[in-house]
């Protein structure tokens, strides 16, 4: 009866019956509160229904009737994470490791515990993380485009396309991919590459909502400002309201605004934070220090150092 009874719980949780789920396995535990699998979909229904704080108490519980199950610890990481709870969430990754089953759940686990450490802006250990998990399955292309994100963020950009377009050749539908290897070649200066992986990418993916802002912004950079109206336009339709787009389509469209919202200007702050000094001083020729120094230099006595 037990078991019956918990069978029709997960039919009804994996039909999206949360309320029906939840009662079923309240029943259960009336009459057996110990039993681990019915704790741990408890958990999963209230981290379903938003009720994070409880989900996470309840994950707990699931480790504690049954600590031998990896999935319960790995669960339990990713509701740390979500809370922004790094340090535990790791943990709990780390924990899982001690009983994961086989090889491509393990790559998982490390390639969660890579995100954790890029979440930390630990890169190197980011990118060691993520080359445990490839070489655990070579063949899971998250792997390799996560890896691929990390050699971007340190400046590889020859690394980075590599892992992209591997992820790429594994997984052809893999959307993440696309985009990300799009970055990586607008940044490496070869922009209508780019714009042919974000095309590209929206003729695999139509809802991919990320593809039509990072096109446009590409297509601006070109020039092609109609067709950047039109991806740009397109990105609201799906995402709603951005103050940031919303003040790129003002600017195209020739409408001026009383500011420029702060979130357009973070954004184009977080963009250059990884090479600020090239955009700088070599795109941008931006040579006032070095003016300042020689007119010093010339007319002044400067201080050894």
């Amino acid at each position: 009866m037990l078991v019956k009874r918990f069978q029709k719980a997960v039919t009804l949780y994996r039909n999206g019956d949360l309320s029906g789920a939840k009662a079923q396995c309240q029943k259960i535990l009336g009459s057996s509160e110990n039993f681990a699998p019915v704790i741990f979909l408890s958990a999963c229904i209230a981290r379903d229904e938003g009720h994070l704080d409880y989900a996470v108490t309840t994950f707990k519980k699931a480790i504690v009737a049954d600590p031998g199950q990896y999935h319960f610890y790995v669960n339990l990481g990713d509701q740390y994470a979500e809370l922004g709870r790094f340090s535990e969430a790791m943990s709990e990754y780390q924990q899982s490791l001690n009983y994961v089953d086989t090889p491509e759940n393990e790559a998982i686990i490390f390639q969660k515990i890579g995100n954790i450490y890029r979440l930390t802006s630990e890169l190197d250990a980011a990118l060691n993380a993520y080359q445990q998990s490839i070489t655990l399955a070579p063949k899971m292309a998250e792997a390799h485009t996560c890896a691929g994100i990390v050699y971007k963020d340190i400046g590889d950009l020859k690394s980075a396309e590599v892992a992209h377009r591997k992820a790429i050749e594994l997984n052809a539908s893999l959307s993440e991919a696309y985009n990300n290897l799009a970055l990586v070649l607008v940044e490496d200066d070869r922009v209508k590459e780019g714009v042919e992986t974000y095309q590209r990418l929206i003729e695999l993916a139509p809802n991919f909502t990320l593809a039509y802002r990072n096109l446009g912004n590409a297509l601006m950079i070109l020039g092609e400002h109609d067709k950047a109206l039109v991806a740009l336009n397109h990105y609201i339709e799906l995402a709603g309201e951005d103050c940031s787009v919303s003040h790129m389509i003002n600017a195209l469209m020739g409408r001026p605004t009383d500011t420029t919202p702060v979130e357009y200007i973070e954004k184009l702050f977080d963009g250059y934070a990884s090479n600020f000094e090239e955009e700088l001083v070599v795109k941008l020729e931006y040579k006032l220090p070095a003016i300042m120094i020689a007119l010093l230099e010339r007319y002044a006595i400067l201080a050894k150092g």
